[in-house]
């Protein structure tokens, strides 16, 4: 199963850090490129202790189209000021028909 991720924050991390022990295929999506770019540089997160490490096997983008390309479940995790906006720009990312969209707001 592939499930993707509307926010790669404290929150939307630790649940994927989750779902990705059970080997199910995590995607993320971070709107902030150059958050993007330092958390795949480092491969972790600033917010939390020196040893929480991202697995390899979590990919955080910048590009909505990779995270909901083929993903059945996409997980809403972002603040509840900015949920309006995330909706929006995935409904223009148009997923799939049959995909479960779940707010962890």
């Amino acid at each position: 199963m592939s499930i993707g991720f509307i926010g790669a924050g404290r929150w939307g991390i630790s649940l994927a850090f989750i779902l990705n022990r059970k080997g199910l295929g995590i995607k993320m999506w971070e709107y902030d490129s150059e958050r993007v770019k330092k958390l795949n540089k480092s491969r972790k997160i600033p917010e939390l202790p020196e040893t929480v490490v991202i697995p390899d096997a979590l990919l955080i983008t910048d590009n909505l189209s990779e995270v909901i390309a083929d993903t059945e479940v996409l997980v809403f995790v972002v603040p509840a000021q900015s949920l309006r906006s995330a909706v929006a720009a995935v409904y223009e990312a148009k997923p799939n028909n049959e995909t479960i969209l779940v707010s962890a707001v």
